[in-house]
C-alpha cells in the first residue's frame, strides 16, 4: 500500500511539473535561479506563479536556463502571428545570470551554452540549409573545405527569421547583460558571418579574427555560434578549440553538437579554430550559425587594424600566413594618408599582383 502512495504521489508531482513547464512556456515568463540554502529556486519575476525549488544536481552545470532539466532552451521565441520573436526582459534576465561565468572563463572571456534556443527551429534551418551547388569553399592551407552562406541568399524565411532576431534589440540585450559591453550594434550586411559548413577533410586554422568593418567602420568584439550537427560523435573532430594568448596551449575543446551555442570575445589575441581535418563520413559535414557584434571604435584612430591573422600551433604542419603577414607590415608602416580614402586600395593592389 505505501508503494501505491508513493506511485500516486509521484504522478501527482510529475503531472504538476508538466503543467508548470508548460504554463512557463505559454507565458513566456522572466526566470532565474536563486540559490537558497542548497537548492536551486526558480523565481518567478513576472508574478503569475509560484516559486518552484528543484535539487541542485537535477541542473545542468551553467544552472541559468529554465527548468534545464526538462531540456527547454535558455531563450525561447512567442509566435507573433508566424513570425517567432524573442522577449526583451526573459533576454536580458537570462544574460545576467550568466555575466560572471562569462568574464571568468580562460583562456578569454567566453561561455558554451547546451539548449540555447529551441531544438525543433534548429532542426527547421537544418532541412532549409542551401545547397552548395553555386558555392565555392575556402581552400587554401589556413582553411580548407569551408563554405559561407549569407542569410541574404536563403529564400527560407526560417532561416531569414532567425537571423533577424540575433540582430534584433533584444538579444543584443542578453549579450550586453552577459558580456557587460554596452552599446552592441548588429551587422546588418553579415560580414564574413552566416551559415557555415566544413566538409570531410576539412579544418579551420587557430586565428583571431579581423577586427573591423569596413563598411561601418566599427569594431568587432563578440562572435556567436550556433552548432547544428545532430549525433556528432567525438571521433569526427572539428572541437572548437580556444588558445592562450602565447599560443603554448589549447585551454578548451568544444564540441560542435546541435543546439550549443559559444560566444566570446574578439580581441587580437583571442585565438580559436578547429585546426585538424574533420573525420566525419562523406554526407556529414559540420555546420554552424556565425553572427558577430560591434561597437564604435574604443579608439579615435582605430589603434591597430588587422584582417583575420592565422597562427602556428606547437609542433604541428601548421603553415604561416605570409601573404597576411606582409599585410599587416605594409599597413603598419604606411602614413595613414595613404591607408585612407580611395588610396587606401594602394595595398591590396600591391599585394595581388
Amino acid at each position: 500500500m505505501c508503494t501505491i502512495r508513493t506511485l500516486q504521489r509521484c504522478n501527482r508531482l510529475a503531472a504538476a511539473l508538466r503543467r508548470v513547464v508548460l504554463d512557463f512556456s505559454r507565458k513566456r515568463c522572466c526566470v532565474n535561479w536563486q540559490n537558497t540554502g542548497g537548492k536551486v529556486r526558480l523565481d518567478d519575476h513576472a508574478g503569475e506563479w509560484p516559486s518552484l525549488c528543484v535539487p541542485r544536481r537535477s541542473l545542468m552545470s551553467d544552472g541559468a536556463s529554465l527548468l534545464r532539466s526538462w531540456t527547454m532552451a535558455l531563450l525561447n521565441f512567442a509566435d507573433v502571428r508566424g513570425y517567432r520573436a524573442l522577449d526583451a526582459q526573459a533576454c536580458r534576465v537570462a544574460g545576467s545570470a550568466l555575466t560572471e561565468r562569462y568574464a571568468s572563463a580562460s583562456p578569454f572571456p567566453h561561455i558554451a551554452i547546451d539548449d540555447f534556443v529551441p531544438r525543433e527551429i534548429l532542426r527547421d534551418v537544418l532541412t532549409d540549409f542551401p545547397a552548395r551547388r553555386e558555392q565555392t569553399a575556402f581552400d587554401r592551407h589556413q582553411e580548407r573545405l569551408k563554405y559561407q552562406f549569407s542569410p541574404q541568399q536563403c529564400g527560407s524565411a526560417v532561416i531569414r527569421n532567425l537571423f533577424s532576431e540575433l540582430n534584433s534589440a533584444a538579444f543584443l540585450g542578453f549579450l550586453q547583460e552577459l558580456t557587460g559591453i554596452d552599446g552592441l550594434i548588429a551587422d546588418p550586411y553579415f560580414a564574413g558571418a552566416g551559415l557555415h559548413e566544413t566538409m570531410p577533410g576539412g579544418h579551420l586554422g587557430i586565428h583571431a579574427d579581423f577586427n573591423r568593418h569596413r563598411a561601418m567602420n566599427l569594431e568587432r568584439r563578440l562572435n556567436l555560434l550556433i552548432y547544428l550537427n545532430d549525433d556528432w560523435e567525438d571521433g569526427y573532430g572539428g572541437a572548437l578549440e580556444l588558445w592562450d594568448n602565447r599560443m603554448t596551449a589549447c585551454e578548451q575543446r568544444i564540441a560542435p553538437i546541435l543546439g550549443r551555442a559559444v560566444i566570446f570575445n574578439t580581441d587580437l589575441d583571442s585565438y580559436h579554430g578547429h585546426p585538424d581535418p574533420l573525420a566525419c563520413p562523406v554526407g556529414r559535414s559540420r555546420r554552424s550559425i556565425a553572427t558577430y557584434y560591434y561597437t564604435v571604435p574604443r579608439n579615435a584612430d582605430f589603434g591597430i587594424e588587422r584582417e583575420t591573422q592565422f597562427r602556428v600551433r606547437p609542433v604541428s604542419d601548421d603553415r604561416r600566413d605570409w601573404k597576411m603577414i606582409l599585410h599587416h607590415v605594409m599597413q603598419d608602416w604606411t602614413p595613414p594618408a595613404l591607408r585612407k580614402g580611395r588610396r587606401g586600395a594602394l595595398l591590396p593592389r600591391l599585394l595581388s599582383r
